[in-house]
């Protein structure tokens, strides 16, 4: 037994080193797998499917076999290298570098998605997301397709975001019937009553203010421009500012919208007071301080009305 267990070490170690050696060139990634019966098999995965983890013998992945699921309690894998310095950038809010990073260790572990919660799903995630928080709907509705041929593998709490990473993938493709469709699933139709529209059902700040954001989109390509204002000022305060990518996108949105309408009532009161509150939160905590050239103008405090004195008592 004691002969047993140092060759098991020995074993560990040389293919810990081999790791080391390997795991800049995208190669397996080194793991000890515990079985049902407590044997721990150390190892490289270099895949799975849905039946079991694809584990070689050496980095390469030159002798492979499979291990079933069913025959497997847990598992412990090295991370690949440069994925702490990619989530800490994703962290920092530099979702264009992040978007970068994560595609290039996505590519390198597309072989891992059909896992639940492994690198190759959580990279590709963590793609996707960047592209939303950068509000290139654009380009992650083309990823978002490609990978339905290898779906993400993800715990229950990454359900919320893969679903509302369909409703952006929605606007991507500006298909506005399908984005109807998709946000009528969370309204609550019976307390709409004399609203203007209808409250979305009991939800997390965050999905509503992604869901307000979405509603705002299509009512203003639908020229409900009123009613996008309401949204878009939904998508500002539902989280309270938490999410700082929406934060900038509603907020550039609704100046935009503020000032067309502003061009239609140049002497509405309410309207200059929104567009300078939202001018200022947009130019101080999402454009650097400093707005476009067609928008700074709205950043001038408006002057007050004036007050009608007072009548002298008598």
């Amino acid at each position: 037994m004691g002969d047993q267990m140092m060759k098991s070490q020995i074993a560990f170690l040389f293919l810990f080193s081999s790791w080391m050696a390997n795991a800049a060139f995208g190669q397996g990634l080194q793991a000890t797998i515990l079985n049902v019966n407590g044997e721990t098999t150390p190892g490289f995965v270099i895949g799975a499917d849905k039946e079991g983890i694809l584990v070689s013998t050496t980095a390469d992945g030159a002798t492979s076999f499979k291990l079933p699921f069913q025959n497997i309690k847990d598992y412990n894998m090295e991370e690949p290298r440069g994925w702490s310095a990619a989530l800490a950038v994703y962290q920092s809010g530099n979702y264009a570098e992040a978007e970068k990073q994560f595609e290039t260790l996505g590519q390198s572990l597309e072989k891992l998605v059909p896992l639940k919660d492994s690198f190759g799903s959580m990279a590709k995630y963590y793609r996707f997301s960047s592209l939303q928080k950068q509000g290139k709907f654009k380009e992650l509705a083309a990823v978002f397709e490609r990978q339905l041929a290898n779906p993400l593998s993800l715990n229950e709490g990454f359900q919320e975001d893969i679903q509302d990473l369909q409703g952006w993938t929605i606007i991507g493709k500006q298909d506005w019937v399908a984005l109807m469709a998709y946000l009528q699933g969370f309204e609550d139709k019976a307390a709409k009553g004399s609203l203007p529209q209808a409250p979305f059902k009991k939800a997390s700040r965050s999905r509503l203010s992604s869901l307000s954001f979405m509603r705002a989109l299509l009512e203003e390509h639908d020229g409900k421009k009123e009613l996008a204002l309401l949204d878009y000022h939904g998508a500002l305060t539902l989280n309270l500012g938490s999410d700082a990518s929406l934060t900038a996108q509603a907020a550039k949105s609704a100046l935009k919208l503020t000032d067309e309408l502003l061009q239609q009532k140049p002497d509405h009161t309410q309207l200059k007071r929104q567009a300078y509150a939202l001018a200022v939160i947009y130019r101080d905590l999402s454009a650097k301080g400093q707005l476009p050239p067609e928008l700074a103008k709205l950043a001038e405090k408006p002057a007050e009305p004036a007050v009608s004195p007072e009548p002298e008592k008598k």
